[in-house]
């Protein structure tokens, strides 16, 4: 059963770029003022794990349900929320073995195409699940394709500061990404499933350690669905001394519905 969580216009829609993000238990929606960069609307569906079986069904109750889907006039970016992605130093880049890569990282695939994109040094190489791809060229939007880490490299070259050392996390309902960046150079971006606080924490803490990260002197900010005063929240803020909720800083939310919840839910989709 699909199930719409967030649904927030602004009164006028007018000149916005349309922008999807594909997960396997949701897909979001949102407009942004392609002049302010300013977020005008934004939709949140969820659903139980998608499959070959139930995926076009799916995708079809989304558009059913979805304002913005039947306003867009032109391509919209999808982003793929998915796990199997990995990086790839652009000098040992090779098309014709690149499948090879990500059956070492997440296994053997054959319902799959594969995106890579480039991302400073390195190819960001992905894949996505051709019959989802194809129920939503078919009921929702066409292309072009990205990943979703390529979305939150970028978004974090632009706000983070010179030489930065961090931990940054998304949330999701079920799931995290997680990106460590050392003196400005990315160590590690992870997507990792989770079911308690602790589960969590321990996660940061592991990576941490791996990677030689001082968690008493390492920031650690956190954005996406995540709550003040939640379990969640307050156990990473008690272990963690750097522990933080991301602020919307230079953001624009231009329509009177996103007062209604803490800005942080929204930062992650923004480009």
């Amino acid at each position: 059963m699909v199930q719409k969580t967030f649904s927030i216009y602004a009164d006028d829609l007018s000149g916005c770029r349309l922008f999807i993000e594909a997960g396997v238990q949701h897909i979001a929606s949102w407009f942004v003022d392609t002049l302010t960069g300013s977020l005008k609307a934004f939709e949140f569906f969820q659903f139980e794990d998608v499959d070959e079986g139930n995926i076009d069904d799916t995708v079809r109750a989304v558009r059913l349900h979805s304002k913005l889907m039947d306003m867009q006039m032109d391509a919209a970016l999808v982003v793929w929320e998915h796990p199997a992605c990995t990086f790839v130093p652009r000098e040992f880049f090779d098309e014709s073995i690149a499948d090879g890569y990500l059956d070492i990282i997440s296994g053997e695939s054959g319902d799959s195409k594969l995106l890579h994109e480039p991302f400073k040094e390195y190819v960001i190489l992905s894949r996505y699940p051709a019959k989802y791809a194809n129920a939503i060229r078919r009921h929702l939007a066409a292309g072009p394709f990205s990943h979703k880490f390529s979305s939150l490299l970028k978004r974090y070259t632009k706000i983070s500061a010179a030489g930065e050392t961090s931990v940054r996390i998304v949330f999701y309902p079920s799931r995290f990404i997680i990106t460590a960046t050392e003196s400005g150079v990315l160590q590690i971006i992870q997507c990792i499933q989770y079911s308690t606080a602790e589960d969590v924490l321990y996660s940061i803490m592991h990576i941490c350690n791996e990677y030689g990260f001082a968690l008493e002197t390492t920031p650690v900010i956190a954005s996406g669905f995540i709550n003040s005063g939640s379990t969640l929240h307050d156990t990473l803020y008690r272990y963690l001394e750097n522990f933080e909720i991301e602020k919307s800083g230079d953001a624009t939310f231009a329509a009177e519905g996103f007062a209604e919840h803490p800005h942080q839910y929204f930062l992650p989709f923004i480009q």
